[in-house]
């Protein structure tokens, strides 16, 4: 295991979170020091901080996707910019801009992780904006110096591209096929369901996030590969829980020959990602797995009663292995990535916006608090009241959980980081070297360390504001104090909202996401052993989807305050449940179609009633979930 520590000082592989941090600290640097040189230090601070947003928002693979990205962050931040600015003068304005950008900015969430991203950070400038009103003049040269920021850091993008090692793509099919081993060891010392069901969920977002930067990259060869090698991590995933799941089913115990079958594919999947990052893949690691693999066959084919479902899955599983000698012999589908990917963030905002779901309360708790915030602190005159704005921007979150802990460790960070900020600006107030090195230092750690909490954010936000802006906003350092103060005012704004406004609890949600994963199951047990391939694939995807939405609601109650560990442990089995009877019928599917093909037609029909069984109890369980109260327990 990891220390803590270790893990804020490991840098990520597979996304250049190293340059980006160099990159933005440096572009912000320079307009620092050039605004101190040419008295234009307001300009200077405006360019390099959204030179350093825009660098922060740096994280896709594919080259053009990463310049259009920059390229629109930078024209939104400064049309936001000069929006909030030259609109501020009076209460309304404040109120209706905010209003306006802040309803911009939840759509831009609703659509997906890269839109929150994006919208959180043009919030967090435009909100500072917001509170500091100017005329024509002022608003359009703080636009002007956003714009410079952006293309100055695009342009440093474009001279760093020759040593962008870490953008290509196959390194994150590397870290799948890692993950895959680590699970592979899991099963081999035999984890709790609850812990491989984590490890499973896992495994599937990062395939998914795998999937999204593989749509950009132009490159033909090295696409082709990521594709196969993706499509073959899925098929050992899936064939690794399978074969747990039918031989628990079965009670069956956990064998040595088991054991040492689970240790060789643990060892191969290092050795598929060693020889992804370096080239010169050799077939000792893949004999030694399929040994162990026949090992396994025999010992089940001896018994008297042969587990079919079980050996149909293992000669799958040695397949999908003995296939990885011949991928640059595969060809890849034109739709590869469709499966994976689900709906389009515009389908994904037409469903939020039209239906009553937690983001579309979120929205509208999001604004509404943003409004009450922005006509308090004008109304009352409160000093530097926009960090109350910006504190809700980035405490308030979609479920009650996720928001105590980030408002509990932001507002904890933000004192920490308040208080060091102004020992730092105080201190080299007449010094602007040192003053630039201790805030590139800071901003080049919030980028580069990925694994940097929300307290280690909110410390190094707090830093670089209080030290920096410190020099502008009147009141100097005292700043840091107002920082404070106002961010104790957004938490407790932030914590009434949440149970006051379109409250949601993740476990009044539960039963309806258990019966939809459910129904979904059951449609997929019914297409399964069908020849639409394109419409059991549709349907596999959905039983997915709707287990991923599963896993996050159950997370986000495991967080919430007042929680019942009784009640979270028989979510998790829950959950276990259902992922587990979702492999078994993909593996009974399997093992039927073999049946066809050998005209074994009693097998047939005995799955054909009992299918028709199982379907039918999926779905009674389903309307029983749905109809249950909240807080009761799992229906008989």
């Amino acid at each position: 295991m990891k220390t803590s520590v270790g893990e804020f000082f490991e840098v990520t592989r597979l996304k250049p979170a190293f340059g980006q941090g160099f990159r933005g600290a440096l572009v912000w640097v320079v307009f620092l020091l050039i605004g101190f040189s040419t008295d234009q230090l307001a300009l200077g601070i405006q360019a390099g901080f959204v030179g350093w947003i825009v660098s922060f928002c740096d994280d896709a693979f594919g080259l053009g996707r990463r310049f259009a990205g920059a390229a629109v962050l930078t024209i939104i931040a400064g049309l936001a910019t000069f929006l909030a600015m030259i609109s501020s003068g009076t209460i309304l304005g404040a109120v209706l801009v905010t209003a306006f950008l802040g309803a911009c900015a939840s759509l831009a969430a609703v659509a997906g992780p890269a839109g929150a991203k994006k919208g959180l950070v043009v919030m967090f400038l435009a909100l500072f904006a917001v509170g500091t009103p100017g005329d024509l003049t002022a608003s359009t040269q703080m636009a002007v110096a956003s714009f410079a920021g952006g293309l100055a850091t695009m342009a440093v993008m474009l001279l760093m591209v020759p040593f962008g090692r870490s953008r290509n793509p196959l390194l994150a099919v590397a870290n799948l096929y890692r993950q895959c081993g680590d699970l592979a060891r899991d099963l081999q010392h035999g984890s709790s369901d609850i812990d491989i069901s984590k490890a499973r969920m896992a495994s599937i977002q990062s395939r998914r996030e795998t999937y999204l930067d593989a749509r950009y990259v132009r490159r033909s060869p090295t696409r082709k590969r990521l594709v196969v090698y993706l499509e073959k991590w899925s098929t050992i995933v899936k064939a690794l829980v399978s074969f747990q799941d039918v031989r628990r089913s079965q009670s069956e115990p956990l064998t040595e020959a088991t054991r040492a079958m689970y240790g060789a594919v643990a060892d191969l999947c290092d050795r598929v990602a060693n020889a992804l990052e370096t080239p010169g893949l050799s077939d000792v690691g893949i004999t030694k797995a399929t040994d162990a693999i026949d090992t396994v066959i025999d010992e089940i084919g001896a018994q008297p009663a042969a587990d079919r479902v079980g050996l149909a899955v293992l000669r799958h599983l040695r397949r999908a292995l003995v296939s990885l000698l011949d991928v640059e012999d595969e060809q890849v589908s034109s739709n590869a990535f469709a499966p994976v990917l689900g709906p389009s963030p515009w389908e994904t905002l037409i469903v939020n916006v039209r239906y009553d779901t937690p983001l579309r309360r979120h929205l509208f708790r999001y604004v509404t608090l943003m409004v009450l915030a922005t006509a308090l602190y004008k109304y009352f005159e409160i000093p530097d009241g926009f960090f109350i704005t910006i504190g809700i921007n980035i405490m308030l979150q979609p479920d009650l959980g996720g928001s105590v802990s980030r408002l509990r460790a932001y507002a904890l960070g933000t004192l920490a980081g308040s208080a060091i900020g102004a020992v730092l600006g105080v201190t080299l107030d007449s010094v602007p070297i040192g003053l630039a090195v201790a805030t590139f230092i800071t901003l080049f750690v919030m980028i580069s360390y990925t694994r940097v909490t929300w307290w280690a954010f909110a410390v190094g936000a707090s830093v670089f504001i209080v030290a920096a802006l410190g020099l502008l906003v009147e009141g100097g350092f005292y700043l840091g104090l107002w920082r404070f103060v106002d961010t104790l005012i957004a938490a407790a704004m932030s914590g009434v909202g949440l149970f006051l406004l379109w409250p949601t609890r993740a476990r009044t949600v539960i039963p309806a996401k258990i019966a939809t994963t459910l129904r979904a199951t059951s449609q997929y047990l019914q297409v399964a052993t069908t020849e639409d391939q394109d419409a059991v694939g549709r349907q596999r995807s959905e039983v997915v989807r709707s287990a991923s939405e599963l896993s996050q609601r159950v997370n986000e109650y495991a967080r919430e305050p007042g929680r019942s560990p009784e009640k979270v442990a028989e979510l998790q089995e829950t959950l276990v449940d259902v992922l587990r009877l979702y492999g078994l019928i993909t593996d009974v599917a399997k093992a039927d179609a073999q049946s066809r093909e050998s005209g074994e037609v009693g097998a047939t029909d005995d799955f054909a009633r009992t299918r028709e069984v199982v379907i039918g109890n999926l779905n009674v369980m389903a309307d029983a979930f749905a109809a249950k109260p909240a807080d009761a327990g799992a229906p008989e």
